[in-house]
């Protein structure tokens, strides 16, 4: 959806995440990124649900399988998970902001992004438990179409190459730098 913006020209940029190692999401050099930083998508759950994640059919708040975290769950989590664990998904939503309300109630394990739990977990309203469920680094990046920009646009891309850069959770990969 954000690509679709961002060719659509509806947008001048999008801050996106990408998994260590993908390329820019685009065909040919259509895309121009840099990288802000990195995230961690981790397994967490209600202290009280933490439970959930020892048992064999594991009740999870997942994201739909046309999102990128959806895909990222099918492609790097769901491989990785206990061999005897069978997933059932208990509630679907795109939003993490939606996602962490259902965790936070109570109904299931859900994988959301460390940068936007931290509050939730230092103040044990939820726990991580990437102990016995697998967690995923991620990378934020800054994307912008290739082509030339409007000068108002080449300034704020400019500004915020050289001044955005988030306070970074998780482990970088090798050959990526790290802004702290």
């Amino acid at each position: 959806e954000c690509l679709m913006h961002l060719i659509s020209k509806e947008v001048d940029f999008a801050i996106m995440y990408a998994l260590p190692g993908d390329e820019t999401p685009a065909p040919g050099n259509a895309l121009e990124a840099v990288t802000l930083g990195a995230d961690m998508l981790i397994p967490v759950a209600t202290p009280n649900g933490r439970n959930k994640a020892d048992a064999s059919v594991l009740p999870t708040i997942s994201y739909p399988s046309e999102v990128f975290l959806g895909q990222v769950f099918a492609r790097m989590i769901n491989p990785r998970l206990p061999k005897d664990t069978t997933v059932s998904t208990v509630a679907e939503t795109a939003l993490t902001l939606a996602m962490l309300q259902l965790v936070l109630a109570d109904i299931g394990v859900a994988w959301l992004p460390q940068s936007l739990i931290g509050d939730h977990l230092s103040q044990g309203q939820l726990v991580r438990i990437d102990d016995v469920l697998p967690s995923q680094p991620l990378i934020v990046r800054l994307v912008r179409l290739s082509e030339a920009q409007s000068e108002h646009a080449e300034r704020v891309w400019q500004h915020l190459n050289q001044h955005l850069r988030l306070h970074t959770v998780g482990e970088y990969p090798s050959g990526e730098e790290k802004y702290l």
